[in-house]
């Protein structure tokens, strides 16, 4: 069985000692059912990554002394911003939970012409967020994206994007392969729309705003598909997806 991963802020790694409560206790001592002398791991919002053995469990809560730092994290190589139309019922989680496992550094759900879904809760964000740093503890990943919240297409900030940004269309002229290729420099925003896909407006107003158009080929994908598939592309094509394991 693989070593459990707990994620903590760095004011809460102090003095060599975690404390873990609330759903995390749970897991190690419900789910897990881990006991004193169990060794984990214990991770922060700046990349470190700590070998720990659990020294004493309460009613509540588990204390683990922490004994050594795991080597150093090698940052991704590509910095990539997700861009995605909201999809009907819980397809976004999906979208999410897989995004963050192909190394998604940022996510901005958005809400386009032909978004037909109810426009969630602000609680909804939070709950994205959380699905996020639970794919970060699965998949041994210590950088966690962010899952901004929802925008309209209308009003999305272009100072919060840089670096080459693609919206994909349906039978596009220029594949992404070839958009990724013409294109240098290690950050890239890619938009996906939602099922009703773009409308002429919207296309336009995004080429306008710097935004190239390019395709996923031939076949016609679902958003949830599109978002998932596009990422890997652009990590496989410019990033680390299936490169070596060296630093």
């Amino acid at each position: 069985m693989s070593t459990p991963r707990f994620y903590l802020t760095s004011n809460e790694l102090k003095r060599g000692v975690a404390v873990l409560s609330g759903e995390q206790f749970h897991h190690l001592v419900k789910v897990r059912r881990g006991r004193v002398g169990d060794r984990v791991r214990v991770f922060d919002e700046q990349g470190r990554e700590f070998e720990g053995k659990v020294s004493e469990i309460r009613k509540d809560r588990a204390v683990v002394r922490l004994m050594a730092e795991c080597l150093p994290y090698a940052s991704p190589s590509m910095e990539i911003t997700l861009l995605q139309a909201l999809p009907k019922g819980r397809k976004m989680d999906l979208i999410i939970q897989k995004a963050t496992e192909l190394g998604v550094w940022k996510i901005i759900p958005l809400i386009t012409e032909r978004t037909i879904v109810r426009i969630p809760r602000p609680d909804r964000v939070a709950r994205w967020n959380r699905i996020a740093l639970e794919s970060c503890r699965q998949s041994e990943r210590r950088s966690i994206p962010l899952v901004s919240p929802i925008t309209p297409l209308e009003e999305l900030d272009l100072s919060l994007l840089s670096g080459l940004k693609i919206i994909l269309c349906e039978r596009a002229e220029k594949g992404l392969k070839d958009a990724l290729r013409g294109a240098a420099g290690d950050k890239v925003a890619l938009m996906v729309g939602p099922e009703g896909g773009w409308s002429p407006r919207e296309v336009e107003l995004s080429l306008q705003r710097g935004f190239i158009r390019a395709g996923l080929g031939r076949r016609i994908l679902r958003t949830e598909t599109a978002g998932i598939i596009g990422v890997a592309l652009v990590q496989y094509e410019r990033g680390d997806l299936g490169s070596s394991l060296t630093l």
